[in-house]
């Protein structure tokens, strides 16, 4: 039988992954471009300060005039400067009357300087895919086994509809349509209760399907009319009965069954094709670019380990990569012996082309996005779904986060921060982006604190909480008020100030994160569901050194063999930027470590190699290169589970280093009155929430600060009447400036225009006004 091959050896393929270009430019011209002019929002390139919104299907019924009336109130208290906007209704995305109305949204929108990013997610336009291609369908197979008594074995699996983000408020979930038996063997049960799959013989099953349908109109969002029409959700269920006889004592029946889903096929070969042209449709709306958010397969919430995704599609693509026959390898997958070989080598295979479909999909989504818009454009959302590294997100993209292409790294909830941060240092972007919901503006602008604490920023959802209980407040107004109020409320005062702020540091530095540490966990330990190292990507042992402050950039280990990782010329191992004192390693397999091998021999290598067990050794070498602390990591948060409060220092490959204090009860930030230290040299300030300073040569190059009123430093002086806002950098010997302020018709303060005479003004919205 044909060998396997590992997840590292055929990832190769997907070099173009490592082609993200952050552009560093956008930097350096936004000082150029905006001197001595007012300006009301960053540029996208610069920072993007990104708003989700989507289209529902009583949007439609009425006009969009809460839609329309929600834009309007958002863009005047708001520093947004885009959107990315989908669907979450009955009209698909190839429908005329959502383009007309993605078109109003992108026209409405420039007319205030910002950029839409149109989803167009093929999951929001299957009525017309299938209306092309009505074969090309997902189906998931059961593996089912069962005892014989008196020779016969019987069987009953169920097949149930399924949702995610993709099918709220459309017509249809992702329903099983039909059912079928795809194979079924005699197997030889051994005196461990383990099944000989060397002994398997074909029998033949009779087999009853009953498919139930139905309207489930409990879909129909809160407070919202059901039209009869659209405002339901066609749903589901397929029940398949079997039973063989003829087996002996000591066999055991194992089925495979399946059943087509209203759900296009990954690996339909008119896939890609078809997104490429949703994307220039939208492109000839008005769209500043596509968007794709959680791609993957149909979710599995609660992964059984005898539940997989098929088509013939899927068939050929693994016969193709592996010589092998997916159907006859799918009993093994579910049944087989704990710690098999043959088997560890078939979920090996599944998994790895699990990853690579998706990948490619991603990249081909990538590529098409610059083709169509340009370079420069924003590439929008995130890849991660279930957001953490565990078994539902395994079999939904074979997390694919690292291969996803985006120069901004982006994720979502609870995505453990340290792996986007990885995800940055390979794509480019100075930050994160996370989105994160939230019932509360306090607690949404806690989260804006803390991610800025930990090197990434905020995407703005409207308020939601899974527990109705926190959303009373909301389902008690009338529908058009509550969906208002969900995405104005964010706009307070001190939320919006939040916001600001944090922005500031990206002003004066394109600089990312400083990681000592590279941590790398085994790709394929953690995807086979047969061996000891199943879902465990060593969470714990990287908390042990996060918590003591030393940072660890997380990469899974088939990034090794797709030039990700390189050894300078001084020999550091990096990812992009970042020069890695050590590497920590956790479980690698013998081909991840070949990689590993292969990487670094014949170098004269700097970075010491450690397994993530030896914490010691990993502390030990950091401390002794003088590797740079980062705030704490706790275990638990009011913005969630293993962050840093947002109250310490963050320090950046460049050397800024940015202060931050905030909590809970002070969505502004605290006061500072502190002394900061970058690159050796110490800088006095007085400021509010967040300060950030870089030194070079011994003296002050940068500074950022919210409600600054000193900054006393070699090569800086500055004592301001009142607080402001403003961001500082040296540019080939002279100060430029960019002061925020919600009164930009003011002059400049004379103790600024005193320093320097290269002045942005920031306009601020207006209900900021001191």
């Amino acid at each position: 039988m044909k060998r396997l091959l590992p997840i590292t050896s055929l990832s190769l393929v997907f070099s173009l992954a490592a082609s993200a270009a952050y552009n560093p430019a956008a930097f350096t011209d936004f000082w150029r471009v905006n001197d001595g002019k007012t300006i009301r929002r960053l540029p996208v390139n610069v920072m993007p300060e990104n708003v989700f919104w989507s289209f529902g299907t009583r949007d439609f019924a009425d006009g969009m005039k809460t839609f329309n009336r929600l834009m309007d109130e958002s863009f005047a208290k708001s520093t947004y400067n885009c959107i990315t906007l989908t669907l979450r209704c009955n009209p698909e995305l190839g429908d005329a009357e959502t383009i007309a109305a993605a078109k109003a949204c992108c026209a409405r929108a420039h007319q205030e300087g910002v950029k839409v990013y149109m989803d167009t997610d093929p999951r929001i336009a299957r009525r017309e895919f299938f209306a092309k291609w009505p074969t090309e369908r997902q189906s998931l197979a059961n593996v089912v086994s069962a005892m014989p008594t008196n020779g016969l074995a019987s069987f009953t699996t169920t097949f149930l509809a399924k949702q995610d983000h993709m099918s709220w408020g459309s017509k249809s979930m992702y329903r099983p349509l039909n059912g079928k038996v795809l194979s079924a063997f005699a197997v030889k049960t051994r005196a461990d209760g383990s099944l000989d799959f060397s002994s398997k013989r074909p029998v033949e099953v009779k087999a009853d399907v009953s498919v139930a349908t139905w309207r489930d109109d409990r879909n129909a969002p809160q407070n919202q009319p059901v039209d009869p029409q659209k405002g339901y959700m066609e749903s589901s269920e397929v029940v398949v009965t079997g039973s063989a006889s003829g087996l002996a004592a000591d066999e055991t029946l194992v089925a495979t069954v399946a059943s087509e889903y209203y759900s296009i096929d990954v690996f339909s070969p008119h896939l890609i094709p078809f997104c490429r042209s949703l994307m220039a449709r939208y492109k000839e709306a008005g769209a500043d670019g596509g968007m794709r958010d959680e791609w993957g397969f149909i979710p599995n919430y609660s992964p059984d380990l005898r539940t997989f995704f098929w088509s013939p599609n899927f068939a050929a693509a693994y016969k193709a990569e592996f010589g092998r026959d997916l159907l006859a390898d799918l009993p093994l997958l579910g049944c087989g012996p704990k710690g098999d070989a043959e088997r560890s080598a078939a979920i090996g295979a599944y998994m790895k082309l699990t990853l690579k479909r998706n990948a490619a999909i991603e990249s081909d989504f990538y590529e098409t996005d610059k083709r169509l818009f340009g370079p420069d454009v924003y590439v929008a959302k995130h890849p991660t779904w279930y957001s953490s590294i565990c078994p539902q997100e395994f079999f939904h993209n074979g997390l694919d986060w690292w291969q996803a292409t985006r120069d901004w790294a982006q994720s979502d909830e609870v995505s453990p921060f340290y792996a986007v941060n990885g995800m940055a240092k390979k794509f480019g972007g100075p930050v994160w982006l996370n989105e994160g919901y939230t019932a509360t503006p306090e607690r949404n602008v806690y989260r804006v604190w803390t991610y800025a604490m930990c090197g990434g920023r905020q995407v703005y959802h409207g308020l939601y909480s899974g527990n109705p209980k926190e959303m009373v407040k909301y389902t008690a107004m009338p529908w058009e008020e509550s969906r208002v109020r969900k995405a104005t409320d964010l706009l307070a005062v001190g939320n919006v100030t939040a916001q600001s702020r944090v922005r500031l540091p990206n002003l004066i530095s394109n600089s990312q994160v400083d990681s000592p540490l590279a941590y790398v966990f085994s790709h394929e330990d953690l995807v086979d569901w047969s061996g000891p190292g199943w879902a465990d990507h060593g969470r714990m042992e990287l908390f042990a050194l996060l918590s003591r402050g030393w940072w660890g950039d997380a990469f899974p280990a088939s990034e090794f063999a797709l030039g990700t990782f390189k050894v300078d010329e001084e020999g550091w191992l990096c990812v992009g930027r970042q020069r890695y004192t050590a590497l920590a390693t956790h479980h690698l397999r013998p081909a991840e470590k070949a990689a590993l091998d292969v990487l670094v021999k014949g170098k004269s290598l700097k970075t010491k190699i450690f397994d993530i067990k030896d914490a010691a050794g990993i502390v030990a070498c950091l401390e002794q290169a003088g590797a740079p602390r980062q705030p704490l990591v706790k275990n638990s948060t009011k913005a969630g589970p293993f962050y840093p409060e947002p109250d310490g220092t963050l320090r950046l490959i460049d050397g800024t280093a940015i202060r931050i204090k905030a909590d809970f009860d002070h969505p502004c930030g605290l006061p500072l009155a502190e002394e900061l230290e970058s690159n050796g040299v110490k800088v006095s300030f007085a400021a509010e929430g967040l300060f950030a300073a870089r030194a070079e040569k011994g003296s002050v190059v940068a500074i950022a600060a919210g409600a600054l009123t000193k900054v006393e430093g070699p090569g800086l002086s500055l004592q301001l009447d009142k607080p402001e806002d403003v961001a500082l950098l040296k540019i080939d010997g002279e100060w430029h400036g960019v002061w925020q302020t919600a009164t930009p018709d003011a002059p400049i303060p004379a103790p600024l225009q005193a320093l320097c005479r290269h002045w942005t003004k920031l306009a601020l919205p207006a209900h900021l006004a001191r």
